[in-house]
């Protein structure tokens, strides 16, 4: 004999109805990202809480895990995917490995703010080849020389303000 499927309820079929709604709404949002990405006003209000939009797909799993309608369990695995899609990047980074020596080495050179000998001080900061060079007691000038002399090693430079105390 056949054995009736029991009497799963009303909240059953609102679970059922509201994954489905769901599903279309989040799929249309994707599309809809993918193709105009924020060109209007909503789309970009809405673009700010996507991540929320994503809570009711484990509220939604429970219930038709727990009414064993599977149907709506495979139906929820389009936002699952999509969700993956967006954020495993972010969830699960890459590790990358180098066999590059990754130490950053820095010096700091005292000089001496009436040191005119700027060939010798070019000199050490070349020999050791530090990824970073700091000075002290060095004047507008001392620092416009070492700039011509170590500007192709180091192109990036910036030279401290005079303090008003």
């Amino acid at each position: 004999m056949f054995t009736q499927k029991p009497n799963r309820g009303r909240t059953f079929h609102v679970t059922q109805y509201l994954s489905l709604i769901y599903v279309i709404f989040i799929t249309s949002w994707f599309i809809l990202w993918l193709t105009a990405g924020d060109k209007s006003w909503w789309m970009t209000a809405l673009n700010t809480i996507v991540p929320c939009l994503f809570l009711p797909t484990l509220l939604l799993l429970f219930l038709s895990i727990r009414f064993r309608s599977f149907k709506v369990v495979f139906q929820l695995l389009i936002p699952v995917l999509i969700f993956g899609m967006l954020y495993f990047p972010y969830l699960f980074p890459r590790t990358t490995k180098t066999n590059e020596n990754t130490n950053l080495s820095v010096i700091t050179y005292n000089a001496l703010y009436r040191n005119t000998n700027y060939d010798n001080v070019a000199q050490v900061i070349l020999t050791y080849q530090p990824d970073f060079v700091t000075f002290q007691e060095i004047t507008p000038v001392t620092m416009e020389q070492l700039k011509q002399r170590l500007g192709g090693v180091y192109p990036y430079s910036i030279m401290g303000q005079k303090n008003s105390y």
